[in-house]
């Protein structure tokens, strides 16, 4: 049996090998560039495509699989003869409205008027909480997002999770942070956001006022959420809590009737 081993090790090492040897570039001293030595063949033989600003064997592989996915999105939204309630049926005609765009472009607002309508004629408190668990219905986790998670501490129970959401930007370092391509990135979305705005009828002067407003609310959930290095503790997000315990936590927010809306138990 020892004896055997290693010839049964040789006929597997090609399956299980870690590195591809041909990535090498064996012109470069190790010690002195160890990126170029360890991927400098592959790199030689895949410059980054034009539409790229960073390309690797990962990225590339990720590239592939999106290519894939909507090679078979293309399939199945072009039959119409899915049982209806299927998932081919769903994700196909999903997917094929989203890519219509003639039609996208046609419709113009009038898919989300209701919704529109229905944010409008909010007046009080109670209609803000009942649009917030609207717009999570529609998986728009706004301002806070909450979903089905492991119990850190109990991998096998299931809880509700409640986190800090509503941010437009990537993550609470663009809305605080005084580096010049943080503050470049909050000009721009503010230019975007008022563009959203406008395209949805108001007037340029309004739709500049609604996105300072806008941004400012944005401002004041990034401030009071985590940065990214505290996020890494998981002790800072772990705070199990009863349902009076948060009901407790946060009084001006109706959770009976939000958990009640959205069929949750406590």
């Amino acid at each position: 049996l020892l004896a055997l081993a290693p010839a049964a090790v040789a006929a597997n090492a090609h399956a299980r090998k870690g590195i591809e040897t041909g990535d090498l570039d064996r012109s470069v001293a190790p010690c002195a560039d160890f990126h170029e030595f360890a991927n400098g063949a592959w790199r030689a033989a895949n410059p980054i495509p034009p539409s790229m600003v960073r390309w690797s064997r990962r990225w590339a592989a990720g590239e592939a699989a999106k290519d894939q996915l909507n090679a078979i999105l293309d399939q199945v939204s072009s039959s119409t003869t899915w049982p209806k309630g299927s998932i081919e049926q769903l994700i196909g005609d999903q997917y094929a409205s989203c890519m219509d765009e003639s039609r996208v472009e046609a419709l113009g607002l009038d898919p989300i008027r209701p919704l529109l309508a229905e944010i409008d004629g909010v007046t009080d408190m109670a209609g803000v909480q009942k649009v917030v668990g609207r717009l999570h219905e529609l998986a728009i986790p706004v301002p806070f997002g909450l979903m089905a998670s492991p119990d850190s501490q109990q991998p096998t129970r299931v809880v509700a999770d409640i986190y800090a959401s509503g941010l437009g930007l990537p993550d609470r370092d663009y809305y605080v942070k005084s580096e010049p391509r943080f503050q470049e990135a909050r000009e721009k979305y503010r230019v975007h956001v008022a563009h959203v705005i406008e395209l949805g009828g108001a007037s340029r002067a309004a739709s500049r006022r609604a996105a300072d407003a806008i941004f400012a609310m944005e401002k004041q959930l990034a401030v009071a959420a985590l940065d990214n290095v505290a996020l890494r503790d998981p002790h800072a997000t772990n705070h199990k809590t009863t349902f009076i315990e948060l009901t407790n936590l946060s009084p001006d927010f109706d959770w009976p009737g939000y958990f009640a809306a959205a069929k949750l138990p406590r």
